[in-house]
C-alpha cells in the first residue's frame, strides 16, 4: 500500500534532514578540532630536537622546536 506525499512535505523533510546532518558533522569535527588543544586552549605540541641553525652553536648542538599537532 502506497501513500501520497506532498511534494512540499517531501522537500521539507529532506531540508530538515539535511539540516540536521550538517549539524551532526559541525558537532563531530569541533569536537574533533578540540583533541589538538589543551584545558587553557593551548594547542598541543611536539618536541623536537633539531640541529642548532644558531651562528654560533658548536658542531653537535641541537635546540629543541615545539611543533603544534595541527598544522
Amino acid at each position: 500500500m502506497s501513500s501520497r506525499v506532498d511534494l512540499k512535505e517531501l522537500i521539507e523533510a529532506l531540508a530538515g534532514a539535511v539540516i540536521d546532518a550538517q549539524d551532526r558533522i559541525e558537532q563531530h569535527q569541533i569536537a574533533k578540532l578540540g583533541q589538538y588543544f589543551d584545558e587553557d586552549n593551548r594547542p598541543r605540541t611536539v618536541v623536537m630536537r633539531l640541529p642548532s641553525m644558531q651562528p654560533d652553536a658548536e658542531p653537535g648542538t641541537e635546540d629543541l622546536y615545539r611543533a603544534p599537532l595541527l598544522g
